[in-house]
Formats: C-alpha cells, structure tokens, sequence
C-alpha cells in the first residue's frame, strides 16, 4: 500500500457525469492496475481542479485499514467484461492534488448484480461486501457512504481484472474533453467435478469410484493457495468428502460391501472453489440379483463400518512457508545530468546539476503485500488446523460411540475404530505441535512489515551530500534534501580560472546513505550501485554508476578565420563559416555539444572593372545563431565590429595605416599592438541592431561625399563634407548618386596603377566565444589618368574650341573670367593653319628650354605638387624668351 496523502475534487458525487464536463488527459498518461489500485501520473491535468480546496474525501479499506485522503469523485467508467460492454458504469475516485492510487468503485446496490455479472457466486460476494466494503467519508459534511472496490468485486467473483490506458477511445471532437480509461474483467468458470463407475454390477459386490476435480479461481492473480472442497455421496448420502489444495485432483472410493438393493442408485460429486462456486455431476449405477448374505447399509447406504477418508485421516496441518527474506530499504541517488556554459577566462559561469531520487514505493508495497498476503495464509494456515483439530477430536467421540455400538451389536471389523481412533490423536498431537510455529512466523513476519513501515517513515526525506568538481578541485559542496521520487535541478555559480578542464558533479560520494536496489525482488539479492545492472557493465570502479556526471568546462575560444593570401586568386570572395561550443551537456550518459555558429559572406559584391579615380561599394552579411536551447542559455550577440583594409587613400579621408586584431586579452578587448598592418583601416557600418541567440546584420562601407569637380572626398557621417579645412565651398558636393543612393563607396586615387585592387575585410567578436572572420576581395582597375606604369596614361579627349572652350560646363575656377578664352577667337581665327610654317618674327612670345631650366622645373615640381591656381612657372622660373 502507498501512504500518500492524496486530494480529491467532488464535481457531483455518485451521479453518472457525461464525460464533457472534463479536460482530456494528457498523451502520455499511464495506468495499470496494483494490489491497491489504478497507478496514474497526473502531471498538470489536474490543476484546474484547485478551484475546490476544501472539497475533499476519505477513503478507508476496511480489509487493510489504511486511510487514503483527499480524494474527488472524478467520472464514471465503462466496464467490459469478456470483451462485452457492461449496461453501468464504475464511479472513479481520483487524487486532487498528487499522483497516487485512483480507485473504480461500485453502488451497494449493485454488488450482487456484479457478482452474477463477474460470474461467481452473487451470495458469496454480497457476503464478502458485508466484512470488506471500501468507506468514503465526506471531509466537509461527515457523510459517510459504503463502495465496492472494483478489484475487491474482481477477487470475490473469481474474475481477473485489469485497466485500458487513457485515450483508449474518444469522446468527441472537442480536444479538451475527458478521455476516459476502462475496466476490463476476464471471467473464469466454475469447477468441473467427473465421475467414473461400472454401469451395472451384482448386488453385494464391492464397487469402485474414480472421481476427479478441477477449479479455474486465478490463485497467482490475488496471491492465494488452491483450494477445492469435495463431497461424494450415493444416494445421497455421504461416502467420502475433504479439501483438495491444488487446482485438480483425482481420487477413488471402494464400497467394499456392495450394494444390496436392486435397482439404479445414484453416486452424486460435488465441486466448491473458495468463492464459494459449486458443481455438481452424478453417475448411475443399476444392481442386479440380490445377495444372501449382504448387509444393507445403514440409513438407505450408508456403510455401518467408519467410512475414513484418506485426506482427512492421513493429512496434516499445512506446514507453513519460510517467512519471506528481509526487505531493506532500496535507495538509490543519482545525478541525472550535467551541463556548463561556456565563458570568458576568470568569468562567472553557471553550472546545473540534476539530481534525482527513485521512485522504490512500488516495490515496497509489493513487499508490505507479500507480509500481509503471508502473515492472512498463515493465520489462514492457523484457522484450518484449529478447525482440523477440533474436527479430529469430533471424529474421535463418533469412532469411540461407533465402537461401542460395534461391540453391543456383535458386528466384525470393531478394530478398525481403534486404528482410526490412534490416527486422529496422531494428527491432533502434531496439529498442535504446529501452532505454536504459526505464531512464531507470523509475529516474524509481523516484525518485518513494522521494519519496512519505520524505514519508510525514516527515510521519507534524506539529504544528500552533492560536490562540484572541476579539474579534481572542489568548487560547490552542499547538503541537498530529496524526498522519495523527488526531481531537483541545482545551478552553481562560480569562476573558471583556467582552460577547458574536465567538470564533475556527484551525489552521496561519502555517503553516508548505502544505495541498493533489488534486481529480482523475491530473491532480495543486494546490487550495488557500482556494477549497473540496467546496462551490464562497470561504468565507474570507484563510486556508484549513477552517481556521478562529467563534462567539459570550456572557455572563450577566440576562434578567428584564416585570411586567404592575396595570391590565391580562389580566395577572393570566399564565403567563411567559424563556430565554437557554448554549452557542454550529459544526459544520463550522452554527451553533447551545444553550438553557436558564425557565418559572414558577401551579399553584394564590387565592380568587376573601373578606371582609376573610380569609386566601389559591396556589402557583407554576417549570421550568427545560437543553438543553445537548454535551461537559461547564456545570451550573446553577433558581429560587434566589421573593418575593411584597403591599400590607398584618396584626399581628406581621416582613416589612417591600421591593425587587425587576431589576439585578445582575458576580457576580450583586441590588443593593437599584436596586429599586424593591413592598410589602411576603415571601421564598416551596420544597417541592422544587434540580437541575441539569432542575429543577421548587413555592412556597409562609411558614408563619403565626393566634390564634383575636384574629386576630393571627405567622410559624411561626422560632417568633415561641411566643416573640413579643404572643403572648397566654390565646388559642387555629391552626397547622393544619380539614383539618390548614398555613396557608402570606397575610391581608389586617380594615380592608381592598372591591375587588380586588393582589399580586405575582418569581422570580430560575434558569440560567446568572441568569434572573427576574414575576407578578401579585389576590384580590376583599368585606365588611369597619370602614373601608368608602361606609360599608358590616359586622358579625357574633348573637342574644345574659342567657340566652345567649355564643353563639359563651366567650373568654379572659371566663373567670371571666361572673357579670357573667348577673346581669344579672333586671334585664333586668324592663326594659321601651319604653325611650322611661321617665322619667328610672327609669335608674340616664344620660349627655350635649356637642360639648366628643365633641371629648374623638375626640382620646383617636387617641391610643389599641388599647382598653384593662377601661377605660371615661367613665372617663378627664368627661361630665356625671344
């Protein structure tokens, strides 16, 4: 039996509910029948039935007199016996608040009707109702109503009873309604008694009966010893009778004397199993003649000499068995699982134990029911040889008054009362002998039942010592209280001071609890925990199987992609992927690792082909996903930072030679100075915000503004195209392109060199474990407009002429002093065709260059790259002039 202190709901007691009014179980429901009722695990279906606290009931078993409380009636069940649907329904008495025994119980009124229905003996079982009815005691008013269990009618009817699992059918198509169980009965028959004897015979010769028995009571069902009760009779009268116990029989009786009345006479065996069901065949036998010398049997057949039947006379007591092995009390503690969050070195983490103690109340109330089933057979035992001894000694006063009648009346064979006399003492002195051995085993028996009560009540809740190891060093140690049955998840919060180290979690180390449990329960063999008899293998040689846990304490990783060479043109563009573990799971025995995954591509890529002074813009896509989806994963986000390296630098951009970052310190800050110089360093832009466990982010290159005429770029977003020293306010700034897109572009300078334009971008710091990737990419720069290597420069070739001297537009360096080129169309107009053909005399000025000034102009154009607007090196150099 289950000392659970169990609640009920009363919707509305004893009337037939319809199944609407209640919420479907769960899928994954579970009953079956035990000694003491229907096993369900409840989970959450029954919160809903809260709204009635003080609700509740009492059920006491009379037969067992244990108190089971807070119960609500819950539904009616169908009941199918042979798998026929019965016309009513069982009442269900379920617990409110815990998992524990339900109960399918039946009205008084209908226990008879059952015990007819169930194929038994319908007086017996209302008989039976009388001693061991089920009481129901309503907590609120005190009302008090008598049931009957259903396995109790099961027992008394003969009937094996077992419980469909819920959702065997449904009610509707309303999801939320109540899927109901059934019970299910298998009927079993009444005994089958057979008679052999001769047809016909003479009168007065002796005459032989062979008699069998068989009866189908399910005695492994219900814990019990056959037992068959027997009477032959002839002609009504007794000639033998006795209890069998075993399930058949075959026996024989000789009517040594014959009969000596002429006719047909009937032998009548009478079968009765210990429900009380009873069968009866008859044989008939037709005597011919007569017989002089036959001696009619007393009181029309009865044999005037004692009639001693064999299993009476010669039958003993029932020796009892041993009394069962000592049940201890089975523990067993385990650590379930076992995970660690990945963190940065000399960070916090938080680790969870799972700890769990098992469920022994089954098998101990299959232990409590052997003592009680042993110590009602010994009683049971008891009561016979008491009744046997008193039957004995009854025999002896009718054999001594049956040979005293023998002696008076002169009759032969007078001894024969002596030698059963002298077996029934022999039988009453060894009766005797064996009931001080009953009391013994039972008072043993009694003694071990009262054991397994105290060490259930003593070991109702136990704490348990459970430790934190990582890398053998102890970190967490506490006491932690279970109860029987009993889930618990620990978290820990601590420092990893190194890297990734092994971690260790286990439960009752140093006891002081001695953990078993019995792999066969009648043996009561004791296993240690060490050797797992589930699996049937040493996991561990020092300590219990499942007491213990280990997994691996990672650290920050840092994990950084390899850039491609520049030389491997296959690496241009290349997608990269990097990924690192977050948290380390072992589920009773699996190991697994739990991810976070980076991966940052071009989703946009750059101008195949552009001339120098051109400019090109890409876009790069970073995606980090988090795959921890256990208990309170550790938050992180992705890509923090994205920077592009590029070789040039077009004027007045403020980004300066910088370094990547493929070293970081323990907190994860980037150390500079362990970088190496890429070029120069542009910080890249993100259109998304950052989010945690699941995080796509695009990013683009800085914004630029472009001066249309100049080509000069300054930056955008901190304004340097409004406020910079350089900004010629006379030139036309372009912010936007023809489309309005803003210019996020990278432009190369006009003096770049044809050929490929490498560039290359890094990305940091995505996760948990700090990951970073590395792309490279390149542009074809064809056509520049000076610093051609092979000399190829190239130029913007325009018709230009004093009538048109600008074809383009004109320019803020021209504005207002375009006079100075038209006025010159009269003088071209009248310029010759042939300037070869000229003479000297006709130029207005004219200039030689000698070694010593181009010498001179040489020197003053490195000292001056940039031309100075409005000034003429003839100006500042002295050339000779004719």
């Amino acid at each position: 039996m289950k000392h659970k202190k169990i609640i009920l709901m009363l919707l509305a007691l004893f009337l037939v509910m319809p199944s609407e009014a209640f919420a479907a179980y769960p899928s994954w429901a579970r009953t079956n029948i035990d000694s003491e009722g229907i096993k369900i695990t409840n989970g959450y279906q029954w919160n809903n039935h809260m709204s009635y606290p003080t609700l509740k009931y009492e059920l006491r078993n009379n037969a067992f007199n244990v108190l089971y409380q807070d119960y609500i009636y819950e539904a009616n069940w169908s009941v199918r016996i042979d798998g026929v649907d019965s016309s009513k329904r069982m009442m269900l008495m379920r617990p409110r608040s815990s998992e524990g025994d339900g109960r399918t119980l039946a009205q008084p009124a209908d226990v008879s009707w059952w015990g007819g229905q169930l194929n038994g003996n319908p007086t017996f079982v209302q008989r039976k109702y009388g001693s061991g009815y089920t009481s129901i005691k309503n907590m609120v008013d005190g009302t008090t109503y008598r049931r009957a269990y259903s396995r109790d009618l099961g027992e008394w009817s003969g009937a094996i009873i077992r419980i469909a699992g819920t959702g065997e059918f449904d009610n509707g198509p309303n999801g939320n309604l109540l899927q109901l169980g059934r019970v299910l009965y298998t009927t079993t028959q009444f005994p089958t008694p057979t008679i052999t004897a001769p047809s016909s015979t003479q009168a007065g010769k002796p005459i032989t009966v062979n008699f069998t028995g068989k009866e189908y009571y399910p005695h492994s069902e219900y814990s019990t010893t056959p037992e068959i009760h027997y009477e032959l009779k002839l002609d009504g009268k007794i000639i033998k009778k006795g209890i069998q116990y075993k399930s058949s029989f075959s026996d024989s009786q000789v009517v040594s004397s014959g009969i000596c009345t002429a006719g047909t006479h009937t032998f009548e065996l009478k079968l009765t199993d210990r429900v009380e069901r009873s069968k009866t065949t008859t044989k008939t036998i037709n005597i011919t003649g007569s017989a002089a010398d036959c001696e009619e049997i007393p009181g029309g057949g009865e044999n005037p000499d004692p009639v001693l039947p064999p299993d009476v006379i010669t039958g003993s007591c029932t020796t009892p068995q041993s009394v069962p092995p000592r049940y201890e009390h089975e523990l067993d503690l385990q650590l379930n699982r076992i995970d660690a969050r990945t963190v940065d070195l000399n960070a916090e983490t938080e680790t969870d134990l799972y700890l769990k103690r098992e469920d022994f109340s089954q098998t101990r109330g299959q232990a409590k029911n052997e003592f009680d089933s042993y110590i009602s057979t010994t009683n049971s035992y008891k009561a016979d040889c008491q009744i046997k001894i008193s039957t004995w000694e009854s025999e002896i006063s009718k054999m001594e008054s049956g040979k005293q009648t023998c002696v008076a009346e002169k009759r032969p064979n007078c001894d024969v009362y002596d030698s059963a006399i002298s077996l029934y003492r022999t039988q009453i002195a060894s009766g005797q002998s064996m009931l001080p051995t009953y009391d013994q085993r039972i008072n043993q028996a009694q003694n071990e039942l009262s054991n397994i009560q105290n060490n259930e009540s003593t070991y109702r809740t136990i704490s348990a010592n459970v430790e934190l190891k990582h890398d053998g060093t102890l970190i967490a140690n506490e006491l932690v209280p279970l109860s029987e049955g009993q889930s618990v998840r620990k978290s820990y919060t601590w420092k990893v001071p190194t890297q990734a180290k092994d971690l260790m979690g286990q439960i009752n180390n140093s006891g002081p609890f001695q953990e078993f449990k019995y792999t066969n329960l009648t043996n009561r063999s004791k296993v240690s925990l060490g050797y797992n008899s589930t699996l049937g293998n040493v996991l561990y040689p020092n300590t219990s199987s499942n007491n213990w846990k280990d997994t691996r304490q990672y650290v920050a990783s840092y994990e950084s992609g390899v850039c491609t060479p520049f030389t491997n043109q296959s690496g241009y563009f290349q997608d990269q992927k990097i990924e690192g573990v977050v948290r380390t799971v072992n589920d009773n025995w699996s190991k697994r690792e739990l991810k976070e995954e980076l991966t940052t591509k071009f989703t946009k890529l750059p101008r195949e082909k552009m001339r120098a002074g051109y400019g090109f813009d890409y876009e790069i896509t970073s995606y980090y996903r988090n795959f921890d989806s256990e208990y309170k994963p550790k938050a992180a986000t992705g890509t923090k930072l994205m920077d592009g390296y590029f070789s040039s630098l077009v004027s007045y951009l403020p980004f300066e030679q910088g370094h990547s970052y493929p070293e970081f310190n323990l907190k994860g800050i980037p150390i500079p100075s362990v970088g190496i110089n890429e070029g120069f360093k542009v910080p890249m832009q993100s259109q998304n915000p950052s989010t945690t466990f699941n995080e796509t982010r695009k990013w683009l290159l800085p914004r630029i503004a472009v001066e249309e005429y100049s080509g000069n770029t300054f930056l955008f977003d901190n304004n340097d195209y409004l406020y910079h020293p350089e900004r010629n306010l006379q030139d036309t700034i372009l912010t936007a392109d023809k489309q309005g897109n803003s210019l996020n572009k990278w432009f190369v300078p006009f003096s770049e060199p044809d050929g490929n334009y490498p560039f290359r971008v890094r990305t940091y710091d995505a996760g948990i474990n700090h990951l970073n990737t590395c792309h490279n990419g390149k542009v074809l720069v064809d056509g520049v407009i000076i610093g051609d290597a092979n000399g190829n420069d190239d130029y913007v070739k325009r018709a230009v002429t004093p009538e048109n001297p600008f074809p383009a537009g004109i320019g803020w360096n021209w504005n207002g002093q375009v006079g100075k080129l038209t006025n010159l169309n009269e003088w071209y107009s009248n310029w010759f065709n042939n300037p070869t053909d000229l003479s000297t005399n006709d130029y207005k000025k004219q200039y030689y260059l000698t070694p010593d000034s181009m010498e001179k102009i040489r020197d003053y154009s490195v000292e001056n790259p940039k031309p100075i607007i409005g000034e003429s090196v003839t100006q500042v150099i002295p050339v000779d002039k004719k």
